[in-house]
């Protein structure tokens, strides 16, 4: 898939986003995922986890991706959604849904352990999944030393995705946000950074 395709793919993906978002009544400009979109469908992330709550959730699938992915399905036909019953140290038990390249080496590790539905993860595995360099704090300590990372879109200000870190994670960070940086800019998502103290 050229520049060209993946830019009007997620542009068309914003569209619809934004169609949902202005029908719900609470303000969701923090939890636009169309960036998370984006860098699966750039080969940058094996999987996009959606994990939005109930019902929010099935609302945000039925109205957004699934009639996006129906109508782009002969660019798309390598990506598939599924939903799992995801069981990981931050997410206990809940329904989820994943966008995810099914040809990525990752991908195909970690839903062929799965069964049809149940899904059990370490933190580890599921950041190595949506590709996340950072890891949550392991002990008290490291509390202190626990940074968020933003990338944002710098054309309008908005989040494109968070995680957390560790202080001494910065220069791996760093590397990360670069890549993502140069591959995003030829399609259209100039990036911005920032490193911070979780607000």
């Amino acid at each position: 898939m050229d520049n060209d395709q993946l830019s009007i793919l997620i542009q068309s993906y914003r569209q619809y986003e934004n169609d949902f978002i202005k029908q719900q009544a609470t303000d969701l400009t923090d939890a636009l995922l169309y960036g998370e979109v984006a860098f699966c469908l750039a080969g940058l992330k094996p999987a996009v986890l959606f994990d939005l709550p109930p019902p929010l959730d099935t609302a945000y699938i039925d109205a957004v991706v699934r009639p996006w992915m129906q109508h782009h399905s002969a660019l798309i036909d390598s990506w598939v959604l599924r939903q799992r019953r995801l069981y990981s140290p931050e997410i206990q038990g809940s329904l989820v849904y994943f966008f995810a390249h099914t040809n990525h080496p990752i991908v195909l590790e970690s839903f062929e352990q799965a069964d049809r539905c149940d899904m059990s993860s370490s933190e580890e595995n599921l950041a190595v999944l949506l590709d996340y360099p950072g890891r949550l704090p392991r002990s008290m300590h490291e509390l202190e030393t626990m940074r968020e990372v933003v990338y944002y879109n710098r054309q309008d200000m908005h989040i494109v995705t968070t995680f957390a870190c560790q202080l001494d994670q910065h220069d791996l960070v760093q590397q990360h946000f670069e890549r993502y940086h140069d591959t995003m800019l030829p399609i259209g998502v100039p990036l911005g950074f920032i490193f911070r103290r979780p607000t």
